[in-house]
């Protein structure tokens, strides 16, 4: 594995991370999401130009269920929104 592939199993890790420690009511919902949506974008694209099958499945794969994650808390702010 190369150091893109590591960089994007890296933005993966911090991903869950923050999944994992910012919690509660009083979040800034859109910032969250943004910053969501920024990391797994840049996680994608390290992956894609790792040029390794190994980096290019697994941090394709992580980085999307961050990326799925953020587009559902999108749906979930317009949603409620109204």
């Amino acid at each position: 594995m190369n150091k893109r592939g590591v960089i994007s199993l890296v933005i993966a890790g911090m991903n869950l991370l923050l999944f994992l420690i910012v919690r509660g009511p009083n979040i800034n919902l859109g910032l969250y999401t943004g910053m969501l949506l920024v990391l797994s974008s840049l996680g994608i694209a390290f992956a894609v130009f790792s040029k390794r099958w190994i980096s290019l499945l697994v941090g394709t794969v992580l980085n999307a269920a961050g990326l799925v994650i953020a587009v559902s808390l999108l749906i979930l702010i317009g949603i409620t929104e109204r």
